[in-house]
């Protein structure tokens, strides 16, 4: 069975990433520092189905010691990163998911830089390590057909509020992922939009509401406006996942997925 890691694998759009692998008939590791996600509450949707199919781990993306046996596994040959942080407050992610948004910042930062691009780099850096110590090891001498692939979840553009640092550090990572692997692995860039979980629509939480203004004021630009304004439609995550994992079974397929690739899946 094909063998895909998903660093990341517990967050909003790792989550999605992991179910659809699953349908697609990977064999799923998700690494994370939390490891496994908490159940669904909701019996609404059957998550709890490939969620038991994850191998849920806990690893370190900056400790390529906590995750290298993984990579080493002769079956993985694809690997997605989808570690990031949109606000240096290490906090943000609780308040933005939260019901009501009430949670105390905590003053400790992590740097878009280590986190959004370094994170990445090393960790391409030791998947092609790994991949050179297996074809060493299995004694490869000829073209397998298999061109392993490295995809980076990148971002089509940052919001007004959101800090220049944030988006600088997702292209800084996506051009040095391009020039530097491209030879040996066939780097994959997502630029997905706002995203959302469409199973979360009929709930209310503060990410559910930023959608629902993200839309409205798109909608407004293309109907109003005529595309005049810097706006950008939001995208939800399982569209997302189904287009990277297209873009992954495709051998032949490199480089970056525009937001509008994106869309039509």
């Amino acid at each position: 069975m094909k063998g895909l890691v998903i660093f990341g694998g517990n967050g909003l759009l790792g989550k999605r990433i992991c179910e659809q692998a699953v349908l697609s008939g990977y064999k799923v590791t998700s690494l994370s520092r939390s490891g496994r996600p908490p159940l669904p509450t909701s019996k609404k949707h059957d998550d709890e189905t490939w969620i038991s199919k994850v191998n849920w781990e806990k690893a370190d993306v900056l400790n390529p010691s906590t995750y290298e046996k993984f990579l080493l596994d002769k079956n993985v040959n694809d690997v997605v990163h989808s570690v990031g942080i949109l606000l240096e407050n290490s906090n943000y992610k609780s308040i933005l998911n939260s019901k009501g948004g009430n949670n105390n910042p905590t003053t400790k930062t992590q740097s878009y830089d280590l986190i959004n691009r370094k994170s990445a780099v090393l960790l391409a850096d030791t998947f092609q390590q790994c991949l050179s110590k297996k074809k060493k090891d299995e004694n490869e001498t000829e073209d397998s057909g298999i061109n392993p692939s490295f995809s980076y979840i990148s971002a089509d553009k940052a919001f007004p509020i959101i800090p220049e640092g944030y988006i600088l550090s997702k292209r800084k990572a996506e051009e040095e992922l391009l020039s530097k692997y491209s030879h040996n692995l066939r780097p994959i860039i997502m630029r997905p939009g706002f995203m959302f979980d469409e199973t979360l629509l009929s709930t209310w939480d503060i990410r559910t509401s930023m959608n629902t203004v993200v839309s409205f004021l798109d909608t407004t630009n293309k109907g109003l406006f005529k595309g005049k304004l810097p706006t950008r439609p939001s995208i939800s995550t399982q569209s997302v996942s189904k287009c990277l994992l297209s873009k992954i079974k495709d051998q032949s397929f490199q480089g970056i997925v525009p937001l509008e690739e994106i869309s039509k899946f």
